[in-house]
């Protein structure tokens, strides 16, 4: 699928190109065929996905894929980011580069990159899966970590880092 390549593409290039200009493509991208959803990049769009919270379920790609593959996902990290008409693809669009931004820095630099993504837009916000390559192993296990130790931000449920 092109249009997935093309946000990828962009997701991967925020540390490179800043959040100013990736976040200024990506919202039109994730709803290129529809004209219901805000994808400008003004200030109320900005300040609306500034507020966006995101609730994030780490786990390693296999436990999702089985016996599918995705060529280099290593982990995959669903996600479910709450949200109201017409701001879903600016908030999920914000989320994304965040995500990379912050896990980045928090993983010693080591850049990760998103290998495939699946989401999916809905009334009450957005949902989906990034998979990440092997270098996403430092967050990866950071997140374990904080959740066995119950941090106010994290929790273990399901065998599973949420936070």
């Amino acid at each position: 699928n092109h249009k997935a390549a093309q946000i990828v593409a962009i997701l991967n290039a925020v540390w490179d190109d800043g959040l100013f200009i990736t976040f200024g493509l990506l919202p039109g991208l994730i709803t290129s065929q529809s004209d219901h959803y805000r994808t400008d990049r003004s200030l109320e769009t900005i300040r609306h996905a500034k507020k966006a919270q995101v609730l994030f379920i780490w786990m390693t790609a296999d436990s999702i894929l089985g016996e599918c593959s995705i060529p280099n996902a290593a982990y995959a990290v669903l996600f479910f980011v709450p949200g109201s008409d017409p701001f879903q693809s600016v908030d999920l669009s914000y989320i994304l580069l965040k995500f990379l931004d912050k896990y980045i820095r928090d993983g010693d630099y080591n850049r990760f990159n998103i290998v495939s993504l699946s989401y999916q837009l809905a009334s009450d916000g957005s949902f989906g899966v990034l998979f990440c390559d092997r270098r996403l192993r430092t967050v990866y296990q950071q997140a374990r970590i904080r959740a066995r130790a119950s941090h106010d931000a994290f929790r273990r449920t399901f065998h599973h880092p949420i936070s």
